[in-house]
């Protein structure tokens, strides 16, 4: 059962935290591989000491900027951001007044809206020249995470060329 507007709301304003589990003290994240190009972090997180959901980020590394940020609260998305190498087309239709009707921004955010699930977007500000790093801290500072691990991203090796 899909959680309420009112329960989605209520997760994503409270505090949630990301432990250190004591048996990986203080190592970065752990990065699979998804198919040939992307890798996944998936990670629980806690609020009020109880797992309730996942934050989950993907990096396809055969493009420069191309990550996703998730926050689930069990399996239902609550909040999206999304950076492409190439100017989105999302169109805000039927969203409230507040979100421009069109978003081209390569970097934005999907919010959740009241019978309209995540369909509405917004343009990110200030992260166009962000580095992974500090883009998955400014989506933690969004999400009112506390992240105890060190950041690190996935090891992927180099590129060969010919």
């Amino acid at each position: 059962m899909e959680p309420s507007d009112e329960e989605f709301r209520d997760f994503l304003e409270a505090e949630k935290l990301v432990r250190v589990e004591a048996r990986r003290a203080r190592r970065p994240p752990n990065w699979s591989r998804s198919g040939t190009d992307a890798f996944v972090f998936r990670t629980p997180v806690e609020v009020a000491a109880v797992a309730r959901g996942t934050v989950l980020v993907v990096i396809n590394i055969s493009l420069e900027r191309h990550w996703n940020f998730k926050l689930l609260l069990g399996s239902s998305e609550v909040l999206l951001w999304h950076f492409t190498d190439w100017p989105c087309r999302h169109r805000n239709r039927g969203c409230p007044p507040c979100f421009p009707r069109r978003v081209t921004a390569r970097e934005h955010e999907h919010r959740r809206v009241a019978g309209r699930g995540l369909d509405c977007a917004v343009p990110l500000r200030g992260l166009a020249d962000a580095t992974h790093e500090e883009v998955f801290a400014a989506f933690c500072k969004r999400a009112r995470i506390v992240f105890e691990l060190p950041y690190g991203g996935p090891v992927v090796g180099e590129q060969l060329t010919f």
